[in-house]
């Protein structure tokens, strides 16, 4: 290769070849972008073609907080056999891959109500107690009786959820009871051992054909009142059902879920004179 002589300038480079690879660069970098927005297109075609289901990442049991950290997202490929079973087992599915769904049931302050190990799939059910413990919810401030009711006392079709006027025989004064309208307007929470859980979850046609009592929720103070006038109704007969009109607004003359003051009187005028102390 010839040198150039000493303290000579080489000549510059045809102008040409500057062109050559500035055009080479320029054709590499719309390469790149162009390989870019065609990976972010297929990324896109897949994503659209999954849905996401959620899974515990922790396990979980009845009363614990539901937290954001408690589960993580699984994509599933969008196959209607899929999205079936998943839709079949009510789970929380998200076509986007958001969980404002499952957000929303913190914002509303629910809390875990099954058992469940990390791994399994977070289903509607997780927020729901079960029918067993929905029987326990007892209205606040109330407690449960059971109430002796005979099945051939009451109107055929009883049954829980429906509301109630409670009667029952009393003696006043003469040879024959007077029936007196005891309780008004009380929903009936079971009949026998048939709950308003077991109702709800679909059981509707199911035939209630003999029980001895109704189950209703009514202060202390009203379930005292009514136990001491069970006994005084055995004496002379049976406490009787009489089946509210559905959606008719019936307010009774005296406190709602309260005993009728006239059976009060009667009640009392029953009961045996206090020893003075």
């Amino acid at each position: 290769m010839s040198q150039l002589p000493s303290g000579a300038v080489p000549p510059p480079p045809p102008i040409g070849g500057a062109k050559v690879v500035i055009a080479a660069l320029s054709l590499g970098v719309i390469a790149v972008l162009i390989l870019s927005f065609y990976i972010q297109s297929v990324k896109n075609q897949v994503a659209a073609q999954q849905f996401t289901v959620f899974v515990l990442k922790r396990g979980i049991k009845p009363g614990d907080p539901i937290k954001a950290n408690d589960w993580e997202r699984v994509s599933v490929p969008d196959k209607s056999v899929f999205r079936a079973g998943f839709e079949g087992l009510k789970a929380y599915i998200s076509n986007n891959g958001s969980d404002d769904d499952l957000r929303a049931e913190i914002a509303g302050g629910k809390r875990w109500e099954i058992a469940a190990d990390a791994g399994a799939v977070i289903t509607h059910a997780f927020m729901t107690k079960p029918p067993e413990l929905r029987d326990l919810d007892i209205e606040e401030g109330k407690v449960r009786i059971a109430l002796p009711i005979k099945s051939k006392m009451t109107p055929g079709g009883l049954r829980p959820g429906m509301r109630v006027d409670i009667a029952a025989p009393m003696l006043t004064g003469g040879q024959i009871p007077q029936v007196m309208l005891v309780m008004h307007n009380i929903e009936v929470k079971a009949v026998g051992t048939y709950t308003l859980a077991e109702e709800s979850a679909g059981e509707s046609t199911k035939t209630i054909r003999s029980f001895n009592s109704v189950s209703i929720d009514v202060d202390q103070d009203t379930a005292l009142m009514l136990s001491t006038l069970q006994k005084m109704v055995m004496a002379v007969g049976e406490f009787e059902l009489y089946i509210a009109p559905i959606g008719v607004a019936r307010v009774p003359t005296w406190d709602p879920g309260k005993i009728n003051p006239e059976v009060l009187v009667q009640i009392r005028k029953n009961l045996p004179a206090r020893v003075a102390g």
